[in-house]
């Protein structure tokens, strides 16, 4: 049953980017397609493309952008065309995103119908599949959120012990080279909320936010550098107390 469930995973992952052959000039696949055309080109000849010639995110500082995945899987890139390389890819973080169910399903020994759920839900809820289908493709850090909430749940049930620390700034700093920086504002959001609310925790917690960011130091530091003078203001409200309701 769990190999049926993962075929189901990978089949509709598959199907997602036509297998390879989807056309990549909608929403933000035009940008994700000059990331990843970039990382290519660097990497073949041999280059680290601190400066580009194009303007991305209002800077020509490529490694200064955080959504940029630098992950040890970029290097497939040079064997790869663009479109095989995101789908190989995506069946990889696929693949490890299973693989920490499997955690969570061994740690509360889930039953098979508990674990179909989770499995359903985590991989076909419409959050992941609408961020991918529409270019997000730096969302794929999402794929070890089981594997953080897992050792959220260690924290919880032992304490403050030596090595849980050292095990979540881990999984964030593999979250974040993903290009995936918006979960990881997102989970240390949720350790910072836990640690007011948990004071016992405060330790653990500021030293796993603290090795996240000495070990992230080569991709967070360029970022300040970069944009530490520009403000957004890319806020939106609802239009109407119908829409509210149905958000």
């Amino acid at each position: 049953m769990l190999l049926i469930l993962f075929f189901i995973g990978l089949f509709n992952y598959g199907v997602l980017l036509n297998f390879g052959n989807l056309k990549l000039n909608y929403n933000d696949w035009p940008k994700e397609v000059m990331y990843l055309s970039t990382l290519k080109q660097a990497l073949t000849n041999g280059e680290i493309p601190y400066h580009i010639s194009k303007t991305f995110q209002s800077t020509n500082r490529f490694l200064a952008i955080p959504e940029v995945s630098f992950s040890p899987q970029i290097f497939a890139l040079r064997f790869l065309s663009i479109n095989n390389y995101i789908l190989f890819n995506t069946f990889l973080m696929y693949f490890i995103g299973f693989l920490c169910c499997l955690t969570i399903k061994r740690k509360f020994k889930l039953s098979i119908f508990s674990f179909s759920v989770l499995f359903l839900l985590f991989n076909l809820n419409g959050h992941i599949i609408s961020h991918i289908s529409s270019g997000h493709y730096m969302w794929l850090g999402y794929f070890f959120l089981p594997l953080f909430f897992l050792f959220i749940f260690e924290l919880l049930e032992k304490g403050n012990t030596a090595i849980l620390p050292i095990k979540l700034s881990f999984v964030l700093f593999a979250i974040f080279l993903q290009g995936s920086f918006h979960i990881y504002v997102w989970c240390l959001i949720f350790m910072v909320l836990l640690m007011i609310f948990s004071r016992k925790y405060l330790k653990p917690i500021s030293l796993a936010i603290l090795f996240s960011f000495l070990l992230l130091s080569f991709r967070l530091f360029p970022a300040f550098i970069t944009y530490w003078d520009q403000l957004y203001t890319h806020t939106r409200g609802y239009f109407s107390i119908q829409n509210l309701l149905e958000s």
